[in-house]
């Protein structure tokens, strides 16, 4: 907003200096408030964080206990599988 208070200026020559000044200040700013910006954030408060790690924990047990009773369910139906083998074999040589 200052570079508009800079043009309504009257005097050709303060205005251009005006400018300059506004112009200076907003370079520096820039740069500084650029070198300290580092990550943007996913959530813009903590709350909204707080919510989101909950979900995505919930989900993680979600799937951990899905894939865990899938093992154990295959692994039961080859552990029958192979049962089921070796008695058929077992007859087989009597």
């Amino acid at each position: 907003m200052t570079t508009i208070e800079t043009i309504n200026e009257t005097s050709p020559n303060g205005a251009v200096q005006r400018l300059n000044e506004t112009f200076n200040e907003t370079t520096q700013t820039d740069t500084f408030s650029s070198a300290k910006q580092g990550r943007p954030k996913k959530y813009t408060d903590k709350e909204q964080a707080i919510v989101a790690a909950r979900e995505q924990r919930k989900n993680a047990r979600i799937r951990y206990k899905y894939n865990q009773t899938n093992y154990v369910s295959k692994v039961n139906d080859m552990q029958l599988l192979i049962i089921k083998n070796l008695k058929k074999n077992y007859r087989e040589y009597q």
